[in-house]
């Protein structure tokens, strides 16, 4: 696996960046985790005018 990846807060599972669908519910962004199913939170911090840029917060 590549740099770029997501991590489970949960059960430690290293995924590429291509291997998770982000989802946004009323609760806000994250991803569900493959391995555990563990939903993990995922942060925007792309500019208003621009694109979105996800990045996973470390708490």
């Amino acid at each position: 696996m590549g740099n770029a990846m997501w991590k489970c807060r949960e059960c430690d599972a290293e995924l590429d960046f291509e291997e998770i669908d982000p989802e946004v519910d009323s609760h806000g962004l994250h991803f569900i985790c493959p391995e555990c199913g563990h939903r993990n939170k995922l942060v925007n911090i792309g500019k208003p005018d621009g694109p979105i840029e996800l990045v996973q917060p470390d708490s």
